[in-house]
């Protein structure tokens, strides 16, 4: 009897605890890239995506003048490297690739 009790505790419990943490997956995407000038990669350069003109995430170019933005949110936005105007680009789910010029 007392191992019927437990068994539909555990049981009961597993239901409760499966409703409580069950996540509806959210697709993320990654933005990758090389800023350039005159064909030269450009290091130090600020990248940033913006929404309605709201800062969504930013970033900076490393020596080779790549960047990496991460835990996006496919959709459209604006793309901004350096000092250069703001561009619309589509983010799809997983990593996209899109160059600019700094």
């Amino acid at each position: 009897m007392a191992m019927a009790v437990c068994r539909a505790s555990l049981r009961a419990c597993c239901i409760v605890c499966g409703l409580l943490f069950s996540v509806t997956p959210v697709a993320a995407a990654g933005l990758v890239g090389v800023v350039r000038r005159d064909s030269r990669p450009l290091a130090g350069v600020e990248v940033k995506l913006l929404n309605n003109g709201r800062l969504v995430t930013d970033g900076r170019t490393d020596p080779s003048g790549r960047y990496l933005l991460r835990n996006l949110q496919p959709g459209v936005y604006d793309l901004q490297c350096g000092a250069a105007s703001p561009f619309q680009v589509r983010i799809r789910d997983g990593v996209n690739q899109i160059n600019c010029n700094g």
